[in-house]
């Protein structure tokens, strides 16, 4: 069987850290649906990446977006 397996919290880091980089520092979140774990594990990796380079996390700023249901 083929599979291929991704590191949610390592993906969103490395984001943050691109963003960084480029000089970034008022940076908001997008993320999935509530509740499914891919979501919780992006959300924890942009909180953890956001606090290791000393940056404010804006709550108004964290929006959870229910992607399941498509544009609506």
């Amino acid at each position: 069987y083929s599979s291929a397996f991704f590191d949610n919290r390592q993906g969103i880091a490395r984001a943050v850290r691109h963003l960084v980089a480029l000089g970034h520092t008022r940076i908001a979140y997008l993320g999935g649906t509530p509740g499914w774990l891919d979501s919780e594990e992006r959300e924890a990796g942009f909180r953890e990446e956001m606090r290791r380079n000393k940056l404010e996390v804006k709550e108004s700023w964290v929006r959870a977006c229910d992607f399941a249901h498509g544009p609506e």
